[in-house]
């Protein structure tokens, strides 16, 4: 066998041992974690269910599915049955969503978390899918470096999209005048 391939299987064998070396430093407290971001969500959701309109009476009405690692980052992922679609679109419902985070956490903390990284709210709604019956909430906790970095990169991919849909929504009603 060569001795750049015995080189290459080396260097891979140890890069994949460090990542699962560090995905478990990283997720090592993520049964905790998630567990109060599931009892905060809930009660983000139920205190401003009025404006939410969602189908939450329990905590059992909000199901947690499970976690990921992404670009060293923990996303927690929570699912609603909802019967019809919110009368907001993603980005004004997320806007929304995040909003009342953003007040509870401030007004009664988040269940043994910490309310603020680096001066930003510690819970960040990273993504929101809507299949036709189930709601996905994706959520970060923004408690290290690497995860408000990710949430402040997601916050630029944000405003592009945004930015994009409203152009094309833009040229649409041009086209169709």
């Amino acid at each position: 066998m060569p001795r750049t391939s015995v080189i290459y299987i080396i260097k891979k064998s140890v890069d994949r041992a460090i990542n699962r070396f560090v995905e478990h430093i990283i997720t090592k407290d993520c049964i905790y974690t998630y567990n109060c971001l599931h009892r905060f969500l809930y009660d983000v959701i139920r205190q401003n269910n009025q404006e939410l309109n969602l189908p939450v009476n329990s905590l059992g009405s909000i199901e947690s599915k499970d976690y990921t690692v992404h670009q060293n980052t923990v996303r927690y992922r929570f699912e609603i049955i909802v019967p019809q679609r919110p009368h907001y679109d993603k980005a004004t419902f997320k806007q929304i969503l995040q909003g009342y985070c953003n007040q509870t956490a401030l007004s009664y903390g988040v269940y043994g978390l910490n309310v603020k990284y680096n001066n930003v709210f510690s819970v960040f709604i990273d993504r929101l899918f809507y299949d036709g019956t189930t709601m996905t909430i994706d959520v970060i906790y923004i408690d290290n470096q690497n995860s408000f970095l990710y949430c402040k990169n997601a916050v630029t991919r944000d405003r592009k999209l945004l930015k994009n849909e409203k152009y094309i929504e833009r040229l649409l009603k041009l086209l169709s005048t």
